[in-house]
């Protein structure tokens, strides 16, 4: 960028103090950064218009030859004398071995001995764009209250005393796979749902764990991915017994964390808490699965939180890279459950969707005919598995022909 014009914009016009600008090279893209100093008395909106004008007129006028060879005089001088001290040219070589390789400084060197104020501009108009410019401003408090930092406690003299709480339980530590293997008992209910349960000592008598509800195939859930997904989604947001706000409060009071996950042909929920709490979070997260009560705003908020993200990820390169990686990895026709949809093809899908889709989806294929549940940690054997098979071990989805998505 032409200082020249910066000052003749900004400080001659005294709407600045002083004017800055410098380009910052990395082993990744860099940025260019202009700085403009105000003076306390001056208008900072007048100067950051000022600036923001130079700049986009900057990268519409081509500059001139003189401006040229006047930023390359300014630049030779500073690499030459570099070359000049031996301690200088060491620190600087190694800014460059950070950018990729030590040699790129000389090639930075003669490429400048080329560089034309066409080049410039082709560089300008390519980078000197409103979306791809951040403008922040720094306003300094004319008197700050600041904290006062009290001098350092003693320490010692505070823990002289000092007895701690009752301490933690403790868990066990001999964790082989043998070990684990052995103490793991392995049931199936009636239905077909399989337990697998390992009582054993833990640290705060924690108890984790998961139970994945199998269902349809390839064919039957066809073109149903969202609502599969939406489904899930709805699980923990009301049931016939609980509004969202009591589950939320009763997860709480019972030291409890649940979370629900959909993908292509099953549906997964995973559970922590503590050993007297765990036959009461069974019997809510049974609920949850078994008797949502999809609350029409609800389902409305959801469905508005999904698309928000989504027209969010629609502006980030990040989230859109992975999107086309996923959909490298997953070759499927468009109506297979395993199809990654783009952003804007979900972005429709939740749009079209419809709570009796919903509600007709859990009718059809919710059931323990093909689950698992796993619970690990310090709890009584004897009391999970009756309990498992009481609340799964009967409950049937309404499409009893489906096929395990063990098949997908």
């Amino acid at each position: 960028m032409r200082h020249r014009a910066d000052s003749k914009a900004l400080v001659e016009t005294k709407k600045a103090a002083s004017v800055e600008t410098g380009a910052m090279q990395a082993y990744d893209p860099g940025v260019l950064m202009a700085f403009a100093v105000v003076p306390g008395k001056g208008d900072l909106s007048e100067a950051s218009d000022a600036m923001v004008k130079t700049i986009e007129e900057f990268a519409k006028i081509s500059p001139t030859k003189e401006e040229v060879d006047r930023a390359r005089a300014e630049l030779m001088k500073s690499k030459e004398l570099t070359l000049s001290d031996s301690a200088r040219l060491g620190f600087e070589l190694s800014e460059w071995i950070a950018k990729g390789d030590w040699r790129l400084f000389f090639l930075d060197r003669d490429r400048l001995l080329s560089v034309s104020p066409e080049d410039v501009q082709h560089v300008a108009a390519k980078y000197l764009l409103a979306s791809n410019r951040t403008l922040g401003m720094f306003l300094p408090t004319a008197a700050p209250v600041r904290a006062q930092v009290p001098v350092r406690l003693d320490t010692a003299a505070m823990l002289k005393n000092y007895k701690g709480g009752e301490a933690v339980a403790l868990g066990e530590v001999n964790a082989t796979p043998d070990n684990i293997e052995a103490r793991t008992e392995r049931s199936a209910a009636q239905n077909g749902l399989r337990l697998a349960l390992l009582p054993k000592s833990t640290r705060g008598h924690l108890v984790v764990g998961a139970l994945v509800l199998h269902y349809g195939s390839e064919d039957t859930l066809k073109n149903l991915s969202m609502v599969s997904k939406l489904t899930a989604a709805m699980l923990n947001r009301g049931t016939t017994k609980h509004t969202r706000q009591q589950l939320s409060d009763e997860l709480d009071r019972l030291k409890a964390q649940v979370s629900f996950r959909s993908d292509p042909g099953q549906v997964s929920v995973s559970f922590e808490t503590q050993r007297d709490n765990l036959p009461a979070v069974i019997s809510l997260v049974a609920e949850m699965l078994k008797e949502p009560s999809f609350p029409d705003n609800e389902f409305e908020a959801l469905k508005q939180e999904n698309l928000a993200e989504l027209e969010a990820a629609l502006k980030d390169p990040q989230t859109l890279a992975s999107k086309e990686f996923e959909r490298s990895m997953n070759p499927y026709s468009t109506e297979h459950p395993r199809y990654a949809a783009t952003l804007d093809e979900q972005i429709t899908q939740i749009g079209a969707s419809t709570l009796d889709a919903l509600k007709n989806f859990h009718r059809e294929f919710y059931g323990a005919q093909a689950a698992q549940l796993a619970v690990v940690g310090d709890f009584d054997e004897s009391v999970i598995k009756k309990l498992g098979t009481d609340l799964f071990g009967s409950w049937q989805r309404r499409a009893v022909h489906q096929i395990a998505a063990a098949v997908l």
